[in-house]
């Protein structure tokens, strides 16, 4: 990192994230904390687009935002679809 220039704390704050993320997804008890824990596990792809002046990396960070908030929103209305079959959230 430090051979590239690119030598910065947004690093190791995402990579906090994403642990973080990680072990909340393992200790999920509902769909509520899975998608919270899923969420916070994204950030772990986001220094793709931290490289400033290249436009590969811009293009790569906007393409990962999009179909990351496509695949969001879909385990959403999925879930949705759960709670409104089984009225309930909780794993059993």
């Amino acid at each position: 990192m430090q051979r590239r220039a690119i030598f910065k704390g947004e690093y190791f704050v995402l990579g906090l994230f994403a642990t973080l993320g990680g072990m909340v997804l393992i200790s999920a008890g509902s769909l509520i904390t899975l998608y919270l824990g899923l969420d916070s596990c994204r950030c772990a792809c986001t220094p793709c687009g931290i490289r400033s002046g290249l436009r590969v990396a811009a293009e790569s960070a906007i393409k990962y935002f999009v179909l990351g908030s496509m695949a969001s929103g879909t385990l959403l209305y999925g879930m949705s679809i759960v709670y409104g079959v089984t009225g309930s959230v909780r794993a059993r």
